[in-house]
């Protein structure tokens, strides 16, 4: 999905003898679909049948509540929005139980959306953020006048849920990121930091076995991806295959999958201590 998120200021000349600050409001407002897809279901017609008769009946807080679980996954970009744009700073929604929500007409099913069988409701969503005079110019530069508008293009996935269960909590925002995951955790249990902090390179390297194809995948002669085999076993000793792709020859296509930064530990005792709590 590609909605397109707007805001605008609105607020009062009070003219250039107002001591107090005159306050801003900044409305902003999406037009979406948000979707269920049926793809987990399409091997059990019985039940497929079944859940189809169920989502094409009336129920506006189903939606709603898949609805906000979309615009969740904006978080993320709205408060971290100058690593994305240049001279644009945070943008922080209200909390849910400002927003407005308003569904266009009864829920439908086709293969509109990327070709995927889907049950869908297209909806427009609102809210008002109330901030002091300042603060939406130094946001977004397009906002400093009264009256001012700025459109923010998203990429959100038309069924949020089936990106959560596709990645499980990998890569989405931390509305439902989870601390408690394995393998987010650097163990760094064997360096000895009482008496002194130590400094050392830390190191990511993003699809270093390629399995994701980052330039051209090749296609044969039906318009099928072809496949070929990795050195990866699954838990049965099965051979892991992955789509044949023809890597870009622009340097910078691999570049950027690799980083290093140096990261201090600091003495014992001088550090942040996280707690799971069961």
């Amino acid at each position: 999905m590609k909605p397109n998120i707007k805001t605008a200021t609105q607020t009062e000349d009070l003219g250039a003898t107002q001591t107090v600050d005159p306050g801003a409001i900044v409305q902003v407002q999406l037009d979406s679909i948000v979707s269920v897809n049926l793809k987990e279901f399409l091997s059990d017609q019985k039940s497929l049948d079944l859940i189809v008769t169920e989502l094409l009946k009336p129920n506006s807080q189903f939606w709603i509540e898949r609805a906000k679980k979309q615009i969740l996954m904006s978080t993320y970009r709205f408060i971290y929005r100058s690593a994305y744009f240049e001279g644009k700073f945070q943008l922080p929604l209200t909390q849910p139980e400002y927003w407005h929500f308003e569904l266009h007409g009864n829920p439908k099913r086709d293969h509109s959306i990327n070709g995927q069988d889907s049950v869908y409701m297209s909806y427009s969503w609102s809210t008002y953020i109330l901030t002091d005079y300042e603060s939406p110019g130094i946001s977004e530069p397009q906002l400093e006048t009264i009256g001012g508008q700025w459109v923010e293009p998203f990429i959100l996935p038309a069924d949020p849920y089936n990106l959560i269960q596709r990645t499980g909590y990998a890569c989405i925002d931390e509305d439902t990121y989870q601390a408690g995951i394995p393998c987010q955790w650097i163990d760094i249990t064997d360096h000895n930091t009482t008496n002194s902090p130590i400094t050392a390179p830390l190191t990511a390297h993003m699809n270093p076995d390629n399995m994701l194809c980052e330039g051209q995948l090749v296609l044969d002669a039906q318009g099928d991806f072809i496949w070929e085999p990795t050195n990866f076993t699954d838990v049965n000793g099965g051979t892991v295959f992955k789509q044949k792709c023809v890597t870009g020859t622009n340097p910078s296509t691999l570049a950027n999958n690799f980083h290093q930064i140096n990261v201090t530990v600091p003495t014992d005792g001088n550090g942040y201590v996280t707690v799971r709590m069961e």
